[in-house]
């Protein structure tokens, strides 16, 4: 009876080392999970923590760059009446040429009095 009482302790005994092995393997695990979280956590800090200085940066540039787009386009529209205008002008231009070249040669006489000028 005694060697049953002994032995059931040792068993006992046993599975308790094996217990507390375990939960020493598992509390050194969670500590060295702490510490990489820990250092991923101020990774992340020093990475983003500039972050809301460069988004304003970016808002105030990106603005700027609207009323500059918005500047240009009113200029390129201003062209662009410009050139129409230009091109009607050249229209009228070649017209009246046209229509001169084809009045003096209805007309030989006069074309050969002008014919310096042209």
């Amino acid at each position: 009876m005694v060697a049953f009482v002994v032995t059931c302790n040792f068993v006992i005994g046993f599975i308790c080392l094996l217990v507390a092995w375990q939960l020493v393997r598992l509390r050194q695990r969670l500590a060295q999970a702490s510490l990489t979280m820990d250092a991923v956590e101020r990774y992340i800090h020093r990475i983003f923590s500039p972050a809301p200085r460069y988004i304003l940066m970016g808002k105030t540039g990106t603005s700027g760059l609207r009323e500059k787009y918005q500047q240009l386009e009113l200029q390129l529209a201003q062209i662009q009446q410009i050139l129409g205008l230009l091109g009607v002008g050249q229209a009228i231009w070649l017209r009246q040429r046209r229509s001169r070249a084809l009045r003096a040669a209805a007309n030989p006489r006069r074309s050969k009095s002008r014919g310096s000028r042209i």
